[in-house]
């Protein structure tokens, strides 16, 4: 009973909902000019780099610079070309993937009380140990603790600020990170359908 409770308290009320709706509409409007600026940095830095590469190219054959220096700095500029490359591809896998991971930790909170009642023990401990840390018995009591995300999530609820807790998942790459990571976890343990294979 006290654990459906705690899962209980990550249902959004439906006023909350509504009003979760409206933000995450006008994220996903004003996100593009967020999301757009390191993108265009990174691509400005590389159209920089080019240039360089192409004036120490000449410099190289009007013997304006040593074979040796000519190698340094070339390799030097390759190497920011592939951080740059992987920094523009995890923009674009974070861009996409952010969505679809808020998506499914909202998905999760709104069903947990209904995944929890209508799971087997083995999904129900996976629930759980998902969501909770430290569950103990103090007697009749139980004691938790929510695992980072979820405790962020309804704290903000309790304190009508759920919106600093999207923005932060939405601005600070680490936390992100860890979102998507969670999602994955969270489509794959608790909506992903068992498939047959024959």
């Amino acid at each position: 009973r006290h654990l459906v409770k705690a899962l209980e308290a990550l249902v959004l009320p439906p006023d909350m909902s509504a009003l979760l709706n409206e933000h995450l509409k006008d994220i996903n409007r004003t996100e593009g000019d967020y999301l757009n600026r390191p993108v265009e940095e990174l691509r400005a830095e590389a159209t920089r780099i080019r240039i360089r590469m192409i004036a120490l190219n000449e410099l190289l054959i009007d013997g304006g610079i040593p074979q040796a220096e000519y190698d340094t700095q070339r390799t030097n500029y390759r190497q920011r070309q592939i951080e740059i490359a992987n920094e523009l591809e995890i923009h674009r896998k974070g861009d996409d993937s952010f969505k679809d991971a808020l998506l499914l930790l909202l998905e999760l909170c709104s069903k947990a009380p209904e995944l929890f009642r209508g799971s087997s023990v083995t999904k129900q401990r996976e629930l759980l140990n998902f969501v909770f840390w430290n569950l103990e018995l103090d007697g009749k009591t139980l004691c938790f603790s929510y695992r980072t995300t979820f405790k962020q999530y309804v704290e903000g609820q309790k304190e009508g600020k759920w919106w600093e807790f999207i923005n932060c998942l939405r601005t600070d790459t680490e936390t992100r990170l860890t979102l998507i990571e969670l999602a994955e976890r969270i489509k794959h343990q608790f909506f992903d359908k068992p498939t047959d294979r024959a």
